[in-house]
This record gives structure tokens, C-alpha cells and sequence, in this order.
């Protein structure tokens, strides 16, 4: 089985797609695989359903939800367990992208830290080829996407900066600089990206373009926030104005 939620929500039996039609059961069958394996509360599924305003008739309708939810995906309804105070959704990590997409972030970190940077592009590759789109991007609750969605699109881009990080340690530094352009672009407070976007420029041969990332960024944090760039990246400036060495291989 394969269930997804890194994308529209996903039910496969890896030859047939179980589609869930009611944005209610959407919203219900989200909650229970974001947290499989535990049970979630009544009350917690009540806010995810009705965002803080439900009817009086709440964990009646929830009831029946559950009913509908469990015929609509077939014998996989049989993984939604009765708990006391709660509902249970029984499935392997394997099973959910969201619980690969962590596994094989942390196996490609300890590749990265091993020194191994092909390995961690290849599992980063596959981290990141489980998302087909926006989390939950068919599930209609605020409660979710407010508490849930803005974790997992972090996660998301840290898993994407570890990959050019891998591929710079690769020897792709210049193959990296137009994704890295385009993050700083879409997310210009993120000091990290200049980091690796300065880095990718010195290991291209292009200090001088690594140099005027840096006079960029420290510009537009001094104009729109008054603040200098963090000691990390104002290191970073420092080195390579030193000329260190060290910057200029992977």
C-alpha cells in the first residue's frame, strides 16, 4: 500500500487508486495518516473537520464520517481502528511518503557527514521526487494547513538546500548556481542560500560574483529590516576575501 500526502492525498494499492470524493473524508483521512500509528484524539478531529466550529452534532457527524471514510477506501478502511477517545490509522512508515521522505533525509545526512556526497544526492533525489505537489494540496482545513502544512514545506526546503549542498561537495558547484539564483530569489531572508550560492560561485572560479551575492544580501537586510547579515554568513564573506583554500574545493 502506498498512502500520500505530500501532494493531493494518495490512496494506492500500487494498481488501483482508492479516490476519496467528500472533503470531509479528506480532511479526516489527513489527520489520521499525518499521525498513523497513534491515536488522534476526538477533539483534535473535530477542530480538523470544522476549524474550530463545529456543529452541536460534532462527534455524531465525525462518527459517521468514519463510517463513510472506511467504505469509500475499501478493505483499507479496515486500518481505521476504534480507540478509546480517538480513532487509529494502522500503517508501516513505509507505507506513507511523509515517513520515507524523513527516513531517507536522515540516512542522506549522515551520507553527507560521511562524506559520501553521491549517495546523499541520490537519496535526496528520491526524498524529494515523493512530493507531486503542495501538501495536502487537496485538503480543505485551515486547522491542518496552519499547523501541519508550514512544517513539512521547511522540511521540504531544508532537504532541497542539503541536495545542492551535495551536489556542490559532488563537483556540480556550477550546475547549482541557477536553482540556488532562483531560492534566494523566492526566499530572499534565507541566509543559508546565500551561503551556498556564494560557496557554488568561488567553486566555480566567479569570487567576485560570490562577493556581490554578499553586498546583495547585506543590502536588502539593511534596507528592509535594519539588521547586518549573521555571523555565519558575515564569516563566510570573510573567508573568501581571505582567499581560504579550503573554500575552493568540495
Amino acid at each position: 500500500m502506498e498512502f500520500g500526502v505530500l501532494g493531493p492525498l494518495l490512496v494506492s494499492d500500487g494498481s488501483s487508486v482508492h479516490a476519496v470524493s467528500s472533503g470531509k473524508q479528506r480532511a479526516l483521512l489527513a489527520a489520521l495518516l499525518l499521525r498513523a500509528g497513534w491515536v488522534v484524539r476526538v477533539e483534535q478531529l473535530v477542530e480538523t473537520l470544522w476549524d474550530g466550529r463545529p456543529p452541536q452534532s460534532a462527534e455524531v457527524t465525525l462518527r459517521n464520517y468514519v463510517v463513510r471514510l472506511r467504505k469509500s477506501i475499501g478493505a483499507v478502511g479496515g486500518r481505521i481502528r476504534t480507540s478509546s477517545g480517538g480513532y487509529l490509522f494502522e500503517a508501516a512508515d513505509e507505507e506513507i511518503d511523509v515517513r520515507n521522505f524523513d527516513r531517507l533525509r536522515g540516512r542522506a545526512e549522515v551520507a553527507l557527514r560521511d562524506g559520501d556526497a553521491e549517495l546523499a544526492a541520490g537519496l535526496l533525489d528520491r526524498a524529494l521526487a515523493l512530493w507531486r505537489g503542495p501538501a495536502l494540496a487537496d485538503v480543505a482545513s485551515d486547522a491542518l494547513r496552519r499547523d501541519l502544512c508550514p512544517a513539512l514545506e521547511e522540511q521540504r526546503l531544508h532537504v532541497v538546500e542539503l541536495k545542492l549542498q551535495a551536489d556542490c561537495a559532488a563537483g556540480r558547484s556550477k550546475a547549482a548556481i541557477p536553482e540556488l539564483l532562483r531560492l534566494t530569489a523566492a526566499h530572499p531572508w534565507r541566509e543559508s542560500l546565500w551561503g551556498q550560492l556564494m560557496v557554488a560561485y568561488v567553486r566555480s572560479g566567479r569570487q567576485a560574483e560570490a562577493l556581490a551575492a554578499y553586498r546583495s544580501v547585506q543590502r536588502m537586510l539593511a534596507d528592509e529590516l535594519a539588521i547586518r547579515p549573521g555571523a555565519e554568513l558575515s564569516a563566510l564573506h570573510e573567508r573568501i576575501l581571505a582567499g581560504d583554500q579550503v573554500l575552493q574545493s568540495c
